[in-house]
């Protein structure tokens, strides 16, 4: 494993943090080529994400600091990004909520904007968990099965084949179907995906459990699994005929 990538001078530069960077300019490159197929304003991409970016880390550390502040020395540790500790789900709402606002205040199309996002999205986050793996950062419970590394499972390696996956078929369902199907469709199937997908992995994430059968984490995958499924049916149900 390498927690450092590479070195200038005095200056080191960590694996994660170098996978982020390349993971959220990719995002950002593919939503802005995304919105010009789509004909839609693309002037302010790269303010958004960066903003959106900056919110989620807000909401990623907050949110590990409520849920997990018995490990803090002290308040001002709340501050200490460098220390890691970030809740993921936290960051993606926070992130969300900040790029749904500022497309309000551009007068965007909220939902067309989302689909690309439900796209772009899972690729940056497939960069942020291989650097993850590559660093040996957040690895799983311990197992001896095939394929373990330093005897834990690579939750982080499964994560980021998930994302990849989901970026790839939505992206293919997306450019054959965007002129068929209702704004907002792809952005709930991404988060039926990912949901899914994300409550199987953490089974195997060294977190403690709720009522000794689910984790945290598996909770919210699992509100988000049943919300997604819900608005896509809602959208997409027969309907009925009515009888004379």
């Amino acid at each position: 494993m390498h927690t450092i990538l590479f070195t200038i001078g005095s200056l080191s530069f960590y694996t994660h943090g170098v996978f982020a960077v390349i993971g959220i300019i990719l995002s950002a490159v593919l939503l802005y080529f995304l919105a010009q197929s789509r004909n839609l304003d693309s002037s302010y991409v790269f303010d958004n994400v960066i903003y959106s970016v900056l919110a989620g880390i807000i909401g990623a550390r907050l949110t590990f600091s409520i849920l997990y502040y018995n490990q803090l020395p002290s308040f001002v540790h709340i501050f200490y990004f460098w220390e890691g500790g970030l809740v993921s789900y936290g960051g993606f709402v926070f992130g969300g909520i900040a790029f749904l606002l500022l497309l309000k205040k551009q007068g965007q199309n909220i939902l067309n904007w989302f689909d690309l996002l439900g796209i772009s999205f899972p690729l940056g986050l497939f960069m942020g968990r291989l650097g993850e793996y590559v660093s040996g950062e957040n690895f799983g419970v311990g197992t001896t099965v095939l394929g373990a590394v330093n005897k834990q499972v690579p939750i982080n390696l499964y994560e980021a084949f998930l994302c990849l996956a989901i970026s790839i078929i939505l992206f293919i369902i997306y450019t054959k179907l965007k002129n068929r199907i209702k704004p907002g469709f792809i952005f709930a199937l991404s988060v039926l995906f990912y949901s899914a997908g994300r409550f199987v992995i953490d089974f195997w994430r060294v977190e403690k459990d709720l009522l000794s059968i689910l984790s945290l984490g598996q909770v919210v995958s699992l509100l988000l699994f049943v919300i997604a499924l819900v608005t896509l049916f809602s959208q997409y149900r027969p309907k009925r005929r009515e009888v004379l």
